[in-house]
């Protein structure tokens, strides 16, 4: 059965990578396409022949459609790949969570998850070892806004979770920006007299569209509530 998607932010690089993506995958439709410019009486109709919205705009837009889809009594499965969440923002992202089913997640492709529950794994295992420490270094394009990014970020929320180290933005994460590097991100656990890294290096932007579709088919049918790629990857 075919899922019909539709894309919020469908200009930007990944929405771009979406488009072509569903058009060659003859199991997806794309059943709308939300830009800045986009008002919602010009797509209500196409709402409910929509199986899912994938995002890939900012934190600040996402919440504004949000929260309108629940005031139009619109909501659906939605899928967002923003990052910069404020505590306002996260706020309607709860809120969402109540009345349809919200996948957030600050990175889409499948071996980045892979890394996260790499990382975890190995947090987990140093928790009793005070003598490593952990570290993180992220390397994005020169067009990146969000420093550190939300993939880092979420690294260092995992090594805490693990480890009683207070891994503090601006002095445990180092954010360097250049080039057109799509993503690379990698952690560090620094011992006496030996080290581990971790690392994954994203070449191409198809994983985070691709990562989203596959998401996407995963969310549809979903009951409300907050859902990340670990639950599409278990």
């Amino acid at each position: 059965m075919t899922t019909n998607i539709g894309v919020m932010g469908s200009s930007g690089r990944v929405g771009g990578h979406l488009l072509e993506l569903i058009e060659a995958d003859a199991d997806l439709a794309l059943s709308l396409s939300i830009t800045s410019q986009t008002n919602f009486n010009d797509i209500e109709e196409k709402l409910s022949q929509t199986d899912c919205l994938i995002d890939f705009t900012n934190h600040l837009a996402c919440a504004q459609w949000l929260n309108l889809l629940i005031e139009k009594g619109k909501p659906l499965p939605i899928i967002t790949g923003s990052t910069g969440w404020t505590t306002e923002s996260e706020s309607a992202i709860k809120r969402y969570a109540e009345h349809a089913p919200i996948l957030i997640d600050s990175n889409m492709g499948l071996g980045t998850n892979i890394f996260f529950a790499l990382t975890t794994q190995v947090a987990q295992m140093l928790k009793n070892h005070p003598q490593f420490q952990a570290k993180i270094q992220e390397i994005h394009h020169c067009h990146k806004v969000d420093a550190p990014s939300g993939t880092a970020l979420k690294l260092k929320d995992l090594i805490r979770q693990q480890i009683d180290q207070a891994l503090d933005s601006e002095t445990d994460v180092v954010s360097l920006r250049g080039g057109d590097v799509v993503g690379e991100h990698t952690v560090f656990f620094f011992g006496e007299g030996e080290r581990i890294e971790l690392t994954h290096k994203a070449t191409n932007r198809d994983i985070f569209a691709k990562g989203a579709l596959l998401a996407a088919q995963w969310l549809k049918g979903k009951g409300p509530g907050l859902y990340s790629m670990k639950d599409v990857l278990l």
